[in-house]
């Protein structure tokens, strides 16, 4: 009867572990990147569309 030993278990589910909490910090950061991109954007076409109103409205005038 052989025993059990842990130790080669305990290595698997360590690097496992730390593969997954490498691989989720990495896709926040590029989900966060991405969604801070598309809000500097956006922002941008606000300021644009307000720029062109306020000509508009001048314009009016």
């Amino acid at each position: 009867m052989t025993k059990f030993n842990p130790l080669k278990d305990i290595i698997i589910a360590t690097s496992l572990g730390l593969l997954a909490g490498t691989w989720w910090n990495t896709w926040k950061k590029s989900e966060l990147d991405r969604t801070t991109q598309f809000y500097k954007w956006y922002e941008g076409q606000q300021a644009i569309a307000a720029t062109i109103s306020a000509e508009n409205d001048d314009e009016d005038d």
